[in-house]
């Protein structure tokens, strides 16, 4: 019997507050008699704002789930539960039986990627649904600079004891809240508004100077922020070059390893300490200022960061990495 799961846009108190703002003041200056410019501006702006927040509301989805695949009502694509590649909760990636936390959901898998604006009732056992197949295995793919290494591998040792794992369809492991793009973006318009009927409606206003000065102000503020979450969104869809081709393979003789420029094999008697950070974007040697992001190799006279680029979450590789690692301790 297959289970079904709705969510559905997410209530937003923003927008009923700016709502209830726009309409007091509406009410109030239209009771004092002011200026219809004045009730334009002063209504208008909250209750503009409460229109974008209303509107940037992320989607609901309807979900069916069967005992191997998930269906996106929505869109009516059915995903495998084995070609889920990673599933973050609020841009964390929990092991089984760790706590879920809340917040949105990132599936990604091998044709592309879906949100869940919430967790939904019952998400535990979604999450165990979505996840059940990443300890099993890693992927069957490697980049051709890796394929000697990986053949010297499996001739030497059993072929069940090699794990590879290559980059996923999506380096995105987070998502940004849409209300947080809308707002800047509303920011931004708003101050060159108000900048232009500052500029061009002198017959408007008694005095337009504070209009002008408000409005460069908001573009001042909006537009670095505008840029800095342009720039942002697109690091994580490209988080270095090349990091498509990128791929690890791991075994009984130790890691080897290609990411962006980086290539190398490491034997487990050169690795000091493996530990699990923050999600990372890059695979680089590192100092440690960032020496808690990622997937952390500590080698003597340094460190890698492995990337959360991969077709498995990185707590899937510490956990193959350790192993081995004990092992030759």
């Amino acid at each position: 019997m297959n289970d079904r799961i709705d969510v559905g846009r997410r209530f937003s108190i923003g927008s009923l507050v700016c709502g209830l703002l726009g309409i007091t003041l509406f009410g109030l200056l239209a009771f004092a008699r002011e200026p219809v410019s004045t009730l334009v501006l002063a209504g208008g702006i909250p209750l503009s704002l409460a229109l974008v927040l209303l509107l940037a509301r992320a989607p609901g989805i309807r979900l069916e789930l069967s005992d191997t695949a998930v269906v996106n009502l929505e869109t009516d694509e059915e995903v495998p539960y084995s070609s889920i590649q990673a599933v973050t909760v609020g841009s964390r990636s929990p092991r089984p039986g760790d706590s879920l936390g809340s917040g949105a959901i990132l599936v990604v898998h091998e044709r592309g990627a879906f949100e869940i604006p919430s967790s939904p009732p019952g998400f535990e056992d979604l999450y165990a649904r979505l996840t059940q197949h990443f300890s099993s295995s890693g992927s069957s793919r490697v980049t051709g600079t890796l394929e000697s290494y990986l053949q010297r591998q499996q001739e030497k040792f059993d072929t069940d004891l090699v794990w590879t794992f290559c980059a996923s369809v999506s380096s995105r492991r987070t998502i940004l809240h849409r209300a947080v793009r809308a707002v800047l973006g509303w920011f931004l318009c708003m101050g060159i508004t108000v900048l232009l009927l500052g500029t061009l409606g002198e017959d408007l206003f008694k005095d337009s100077r504070p209009l002008i000065g408000i409005g460069a102000m908001l573009i001042l503020v909006s537009l670095p922020l505008v840029l800095l979450v342009w720039v942002s969104g697109r690091s994580s869809r490209q988080p270095f070059k090349g990091w498509e081709n990128s791929s690890i393979v791991i075994g009984p003789a130790g890691i080897g390893l290609h990411q962006g420029d980086l290539k190398g094999e490491l034997s487990w008697e050169e690795i000091t300490s493996v530990q699990l950070g923050k999600g990372s974007q890059s695979f680089q040697l590192t100092s440690s200022r960032n020496a808690m992001r990622g997937l952390r190799l500590d080698v003597t006279g340094g460190s890698f960061i492995v990337a959360d680029i991969y077709d498995r979450p990185l707590w899937v590789l510490e956990d193959v990495i350790q192993r081995y690692w004990r092992q030759q301790a």
